[in-house]
């Protein structure tokens, strides 16, 4: 028995004492045809975060959507992998408590788990807003709409005018999160982590799991990632990984 085969008996046997709250990030949607943001093939090999920035969409939309639609077209219409698959069956059969995700693809949801944390947002609702551009403030004229009533084959028609136009539901860089509470509640509810497909570099989503710092922490990732405490890093894709987790599940019920 290799390493990983200890590590994911190891997983099985506090997942059964213990149900997890799983983190995720791009990694485990990689093999839904969706590109990570710093992978050889990733939206910051070209481009630079400060153009998904907040104050880059107040000061030009038409940028901005530029370098949004790039990133995320092909997000719209990505299916669930085997990774989101089984998560949701392990949440059904009680091993999984919830997931926080830095993902904003729905990918979690389309593939069947229930309770979910979208600690970045989501790219499929808009809100609209009239901007003050004296002091890039904003009011809201209309909320949580659909993309589907603003796009055209995925191409979102975001304008009204030069100060009003629509602003995802995503957590741009430069704004708060306001999931934070609710993830740290969730992070404490469970003493087993479980960080998947992410480098864990992103900031405040890297600082969620030590707001525990009683749990055991697994780590299922194509690489080590920097973990500032003990934990066991099981190296490898995430739904080959997952896929032996629930054989291994299935042969010892």
């Amino acid at each position: 028995m290799d390493q990983t085969e200890i590590y994911l008996k190891e997983l099985l046997i506090d997942l059964k004492e213990n149900p997890a709250v799983v983190f995720t990030g791009a990694g485990v949607s990689t093999n839904s045809g969706i590109p990570d943001f710093r992978g050889t093939e990733g939206f910051y090999k070209t481009h630079h975060e400060e153009e998904l920035a907040v104050n880059a969409l107040f000061k030009n939309p038409d940028k901005f959507y530029t370098a949004f639609q790039k990133r995320f077209t092909s997000v719209f219409h990505a299916k669930p992998n085997k990774t989101h698959e089984i998560l949701a069956d392990l949440e059904t059969l009680g091993y999984i408590k919830g997931i926080i995700t830095q993902n904003v693809d729905r990918l979690h949801q389309k593939g069947g788990s229930k309770h979910v944390i979208e600690f970045h947002g989501n790219i499929f609702f808009y809100d609209l807003i009239k901007l003050n551009r004296r002091n890039n403030s904003y009011r809201f004229l209309k909320e949580d709409v659909p993309y589907t009533e603003i796009a055209n084959n995925d191409i979102i028609n975001y304008k009204i005018d030069d100060q009003t136009f629509y602003k995802p539901q995503v957590v741009l860089f430069g704004e708060g999160i306001s999931s934070w509470s609710e993830s740290v509640e969730l992070a404490k509810t469970s003493d087993l982590h479980i960080i998947m497909g992410t480098s864990y570099q992103v900031y405040p989503f890297n600082m969620v799991s030590y707001e525990n710092p009683q749990a055991k922490v697994y780590v299922i990732n194509n690489e080590p990632i920097e973990y500032n405490g003990r934990c066991k890093q099981i190296i490898g894709d995430s739904s080959d990984l997952l896929i032996k987790l629930i054989k291994m599940l299935k042969s010892d019920n």
